[in-house]
């Protein structure tokens, strides 16, 4: 039995939700659900890791956790290949960046472990 193991957490509390297709086309890695989320951090653990590092100054920002066992076939963009490894991804959306190209960009995804916390990467999209 697979338990529904993502989340958003907003500050009118949690809600059921997924990411969209558009999403993890964005990312670019493989998602499956979890087992079991035994032994690893809550969503808003996470929410409350991630807000520290990067609270996003928009008004209208939406910042939301999602569990998945992630798989990523790019994993040389780290030193740390993720292999159906529990990962947390924090999407912030409803945000407006300008990259040093001149790209306006308004998804941020960062992915952290789900068992430690640990900051594993990240990347900025249209």
């Amino acid at each position: 039995v697979l338990l529904f193991a993502r989340m958003a957490l907003n500050d009118k509390g949690a809600t059921p939700t997924d990411l969209t297709p558009e999403d993890i086309s964005r990312l670019g890695m493989t998602l499956e659900p979890l087992a079991s989320t035994e032994g690893l951090l809550t969503a808003r653990d996470i929410l409350a890791l991630a807000l520290k590092e990067y609270d996003p100054p928009d008004p209208d920002a939406r910042v939301d956790a999602f569990l998945y066992a992630v798989t990523d076939p790019g994993s040389a963009r780290s030193d740390r290949p993720l292999r159906g490894t529990p990962v947390w991804i924090v999407h912030y959306s409803g945000i407006t960046v300008t990259s040093p190209g001149g790209k306006t960009l308004h998804h941020a995804y960062d992915l952290y472990d789900a068992r430690t916390g640990e900051f594993l990467r990240g990347t900025w999209s249209p």
